[in-house]
């Protein structure tokens, strides 16, 4: 289940709140997997702490933080549940029985072209909704 996204950018009159609703996010996020291991929390939490230190350099860091975070979600992937049905399902394809809608390039393929046009949907959608906002501002 994807976990909502973390607020990117709130009006100073909601900061307090946003604080809360931050920190709530961040601990429904974290909880299940460091309550048993401080060690860990306490690696991530050095992890976190380079890459604000590097963002807050600029530009340059902020694209260097862009990439440890890109390798991060590439070396966390093996440990979810995604990773396992994905392997699970390339080895039912490997015994050659699949029909070839259910084998993994198929299914893969499609799904990855419906979560695009998504993608661009909505993101047009934010782009309209930004674009009215400005409009009311002025």
């Amino acid at each position: 289940m994807p976990h909502p996204k973390l607020a990117a950018s709130i009006p100073e009159s909601e900061e307090g709140d946003n604080d809360a609703r931050l920190t709530e996010n961040w601990s429904d996020a974290f909880e299940p997997a460091f309550c048993k291991d401080s060690a860990g929390a306490d690696s991530l939490a050095h992890l976190l702490f380079s890459l604000r230190e590097t963002v807050q350099t600029g530009s340059t860091g902020v694209s260097q933080a862009l990439d440890v975070l890109s390798v991060g979600i590439r070396t966390i992937y093996p440990y979810t549940e995604e990773y396992k049905l994905s392997l699970r399902l390339y080895q039912l394809y490997l015994t050659g029985h699949l029909k070839p809608e259910n084998e993994p390039r198929q299914l893969l393929e499609g799904a990855i072209e419906r979560g695009m046009i998504e993608i661009k949907r909505a993101i047009a959608l934010e782009q309209k909704r930004k674009k009215r906002g400005t409009k009311k501002r002025r």
